[in-house]
């Protein structure tokens, strides 16, 4: 399990960098957005990535591995990744590779890389459209985390982040839960730290319990993301059908409620549950302009999803908050139904 280390200071995460940092033994991999806002804080000869899902594909790993080796990375160098979810996910995947495997050190900098992408030692890239299709698991020796990192993030982008928050609080439930529903996050009293510090020791609970994914107890993590992978691969497309490129975190707010409507509808779920976290999400989010035309499409990634067994494809299904299940979708009606949903009652 990585080390969490939680940074009181901008300038404190800076002094840790310097004391770390040694170009002989880290190499860095760094988000140009990071890098143009917080200049002091990167090291020299960084290699800069786009803090973005385009970005996260076996192109960019490659010229990742050729970095190291004319940098003349070994067996015991580290990576430092500093950066949103994109960031990590890739540097965590070339560092999984590079020589069978070396060290890293995650700095995320963005709400979603703090609560979710930056923990669990998932890494990834995409491939063919589909999201996150090739991975492995390689833990971070440590994750410095700085609150004061989000009060750069743009609004759109905190709250995609917020989004991983809503979808442990529900899988969490008792205080967790009523901690979320009596929290404004766009407070300038909002206490970041506790919520971050929470949704963290959530997941790593989960983890320790399921590692690697192979007892079914962690994919209650992908709550949400049945359909909101969906959602978020169709945005990218060159056509553009949403308008423009959907965030994770928007897409996983849509994929909630439609994954929470579906709860209710095959498992007796609680429907004032899904009224509750759709107000939530209502206050938040813009809608996602998903029309009928665009359903075909979306169910046809949805067969690509890691959840699936024998080709039918799976959900994490949630009655009340604290409990869940993965269940099987029993019709493309029924996803289509979630969707319906959560077009005519969001907008």
């Amino acid at each position: 399990m990585s080390v969490i280390r939680y940074l009181s200071s901008i300038c404190e995460l800076k002094e840790l960098i310097g004391v770390q940092y040694g170009p002989d033994k880290f190499f860095a991999f760094v988000s140009n957005k990071v890098a143009k806002i917080y200049p002091s804080l990167i090291p020299a000869n960084s290699f800069k990535i786009a803090q973005d899902e385009n970005d996260k594909h076996i192109h960019t790993a490659i010229r990742m591995w050729q970095y190291l080796l004319h940098q003349g990375a070994e067996r015991r160098s580290s990576i430092l990744a500093i950066g949103g979810g994109a960031v990590t996910d890739l540097s965590g995947f070339v560092a999984s590779t590079y020589m069978r495997g070396i060290a890293s050190i995650y700095v995320p900098t963005t709400l979603l890389a703090m609560v979710d992408a930056s923990v669990g030692g998932k890494t990834a890239i995409n491939l063919g459209g589909i999201k996150n299709p090739i991975g492995t698991f390689h833990e971070p020796t440590e994750v410095w985390i700085c609150p004061e990192l989000l009060h750069s993030l743009p609004r759109r982008d905190l709250l995609s982040g917020y989004a991983e928050i809503i979808k442990q609080s529900v899988l969490a439930g008792g205080d967790m839960f009523v901690h979320l529903m009596n929290t404004d996050p766009l407070s300038q009293e909002m206490d970041w730290l506790t919520f971050i510090r929470e949704n963290i020791a959530f997941k790593q609970s989960v983890i320790s319990e399921d590692v690697e994914e192979r007892k079914g107890y962690r994919v209650q993590l992908n709550l949400g993301h049945t359909i909101g992978h969906a959602i978020e691969a169709m945005s990218m497309q060159p056509e553009r059908p949403f308008g423009q490129p959907v965030l994770h975190g928007e897409a996983v707010a849509a994929g909630l409620i439609c994954e929470l409507y579906l709860s209710a509808l095959q498992s007796n779920g609680s429907t004032a549950l899904v009224r509750e976290v759709m107000a939530l999400c209502r206050n938040l989010y813009r809608p996602i302009p998903i029309l009928c035309k665009h359903l075909p499409e979306l169910i046809k990634i949805m067969y690509h999803d890691k959840k699936n067994i024998s080709k039918k494809i799976n959900f994490v299904s949630v009655q009340n908050p604290g409990s869940f299940t993965l269940m099987e979708i029993e019709s493309e009606e029924n996803i289509k139904e979630s969707l319906d949903f959560y077009r005519e009652t969001f907008g």
